[in-house]
């Protein structure tokens, strides 16, 4: 399972949003820790708000909802818009929260995502490989997720 952070990092640096001079005040997060100026920079350009207003959610797994959101918040000026009447097919697409509905249903339209299984499992991501393309399904960024 992949942890909330280190989705946040490797999304940060797959998109070049690192900014070494962001700022936040999560309680769960010390300045000085490794992660802190990538979940900084993450606060910063709106990808993440925290799992409330104190605390971001060190040590918490990612749900592949909760990816598609961040991923979402920092591709969604790129993405053709989508009509109010597109439906993505999913068996458990009633699992999938109100807050995600929007950035899944977007994803999908713009064929960045596809489903599997069940929406609320944690991200597991040795050894694979993640494309993200851009509205004209042009690789715009591949990244080994090893090492992560």
């Amino acid at each position: 399972m992949k942890l909330l952070v280190e989705v946040v990092k490797m999304l940060i640096c797959s998109f070049g949003e690192l900014d070494e001079h962001a700022e936040c005040d999560f309680a769960d997060i010390d300045k000085d820790s490794w992660c802190y100026s990538y979940i900084a920079s993450a606060f910063k350009n709106g990808m993440v708000n925290g799992i409330d207003e104190n605390n971001f959610g060190t040590g918490r797994n990612i749900s592949r909802q909760d990816a598609l959101v961040m991923i979402y918040r920092i591709v969604k000026n790129n993405l053709e818009e989508v009509s109010n009447d597109y439906e993505f097919e999913f068996s458990d697409v009633e699992t999938i929260s109100d807050y995600a509905k929007e950035a899944v249903k977007a994803l999908c339209a713009n064929g960045i995502v596809n489903g599997y299984e069940d929406v609320e499992k944690y991200i597991v991501m040795a050894n694979q490989t993640i494309n993200f393309y851009d509205s004209k399904n042009s690789c715009i960024y591949v990244k080994s997720a090893d090492g992560i």
